[in-house]
């Protein structure tokens, strides 16, 4: 007889429901201790869930997680037990380390509050509920609006939100963060709660979602998820879907396809997730989104796509010669890691839609010398430099400054003239009036760059697809709006009437 956390041996193995991608140097896990307090809580996990368990635990020879600087990504269908799965390691990590923070964020409230709910549920059972309890002698669950939270005895905290409310922004000390919808996630939430785990001793940070649809902010899920698949050392990648391809236009529960799909997708179908929980899932959401979000099924269209298709870029390179009238815009973008710079020129002729090509790309330590250098010696030719990137601007512009180039010139954008610039250029392209120099990296920029959102009404920025560089495209996007909107048309003075 099995002890109430031992899987059945029977029951099938992470390996033969997911595809997994683990990080390098593992040495040990941290499931050992967990699997302990799951059976004094009485849980027991499948045996694919206990994998699972051991993988997202997984340490190397420090005694840090694997995962811990790349992360858990979760790619799973919807009734499929992520929350317990999750939930379960959670409070016995709580019990394990006293005094951490966990903060549990989901995109929308709805969600926040069924998995709050969930959760109150697992700290109600019979041999959990002795470990919960605010220090100061409260209930040690919260319900409040914004705050709902579970406290146990020892000083751990589970802390619950919303991410669309602003959930978790200046939360320290925060030892574990769990992206639910991560699938729905700006670079705002990540901007506000992955720092928060920087403090911690040994962070964990857990994405869990099923994959984007086209209009879903999932360029960050599936960047991570196409990052463990390519082999990056730091990121475990845990992936549940059919082993074949469903085609949306021909998905029916009449035939056993679909039901085979399911099972191949859903280890907890249909023991715990019954026929008539899948039906009605199909029913709720259709054909297309229930291959997304009912078998969790990635395709080469699903996730993170170029801002700009390839054979549109490719139909904009300048076949003739561009006119020499117009004024010169020099657009420089200094990356967000503070690693790179880029700078490329446009001009705006007359007649002409506007024309960009890169003038190259550096590390950050060569190119603010290249720059300067240029710059010094070429400004009376140019009609605007527009310099964006706190890594460096503040570094270039008072350089500049020193070599007495009018400050007329030199334009330091705002977040909403940048969503200008980036407007600007992606509606030149597509009214083809833009043209370029077909040159090297600029194209392979814009073959591998997606949207990320900025700002907060709906604008848009730069990001990268896998390997991707966003750092050209976005000064080029920077020199056509410098071109278009900040270069000075000269005055024709009309000749003096005798």
């Amino acid at each position: 007889m099995t002890s109430p956390g031992t899987p059945r041996p029977t029951e099938p193995r992470l390996s033969d429901v997911a595809t997994v991608c683990l990080p390098s140097g593992i040495v040990t896990t941290g499931w050992p201790g967990v699997r302990a307090k799951l059976i004094d809580f009485g849980v027991r996990f499948q045996r694919w869930q206990a994998g699972a368990a051991r993988c997202i635990l997984a340490k190397r020879d420090d005694g840090l997680y694997a995962a811990g600087v790349g992360g858990v990504v979760i790619s799973i269908p919807r009734q499929v037990g992520k929350s317990f799965l999750i939930g379960a390691i959670v409070f016995a990590l709580c019990l394990i380390h006293p005094g951490i923070i966990v903060l549990w964020t989901a995109h929308r409230s709805r969600t926040s509050n069924e998995t709050f709910r969930s959760m109150q549920a697992f700290a109600r059972r019979k041999k959990v509920a002795p470990y919960i309890g605010a220090v100061d002698g409260g209930k040690g669950v919260k319900r409040g609006s914004g705050e709902q939270s579970i406290e146990f005895k020892n000083g751990s905290r589970i802390l619950f939100g919303a991410r669309e409310h602003g959930f978790g922004r200046g939360i320290p000390g925060v030892s574990i963060v769990i992206f639910d919808e991560a699938q729905i996630l700006t670079q705002d939430a990540i901007d506000d709660m992955v720092p928060a785990a920087n403090q911690g001793k040994n962070p964990l940070i857990i994405y869990a979602g099923t994959p984007p649809k086209d209009t879903d902010p999932g360029e960050h899920f599936g960047r991570l998820r196409q990052a463990a698949l390519s082999g990056d050392p730091d990121t475990l990648l845990i992936q549940l879907q059919p082993k074949r391809k469903i085609d949306p236009e021909k998905v029916d529960p009449a035939t056993p396809e679909f039901w085979e799909a399911v099972e191949e997708a859903n280890p907890s179908y249909p023991r715990f997730t019954p026929r008539s929980a899948i039906l009605r899932m199909f029913k709720q959401l259709g054909r297309a989104s229930f291959i997304l979000e009912g078998l969790a099924q990635w395709t080469e269209n699903t996730g993170p796509q170029p801002v700009v298709k390839p054979a549109d870029w490719a139909n904009r390179k300048a076949d003739d010669a561009i006119p020499a009238d117009g004024g010169v815009a020099i657009g420089i973008k200094f990356s967000l890691d503070g690693t790179r710079v880029a700078a490329a020129a446009a001009r705006k002729p007359d007649g002409h839609g506007p024309h960009v090509e890169t003038l190259g790309e550096w590390p950050i330590t060569e190119g603010l010398g290249i720059l300067e250098t240029l710059l010094t010696a070429q400004w009376r030719k140019l009609g605007a430099i527009i310099i964006d990137g706190k890594a460096g601007r503040d570094v270039l512009a008072p350089a500049l400054q020193r070599a007495r180039i009018p400050t007329r010139l030199v334009t330091l954008p705002t977040v909403d003239q940048v969503i200008a610039a980036n407007a600007t250029y992606l509606t030149s392209i597509e009214d083809a009036t833009l043209t370029h120099g077909n040159q090297p990296g600029l194209n392979a920029s814009m073959r591998a760059t997606t949207k990320r959102s900025i700002g907060t009404a709906g604008g848009w920025g730069w990001s990268p697809i896998g390997e991707g560089d966003e750092v050209p495209a976005e000064a080029a996007a920077l020199a056509v709006w410098g071109a278009t909107t900040k270069v000075r048309k000269p005055v024709k003075i009309p000749r003096r009437l005798y």
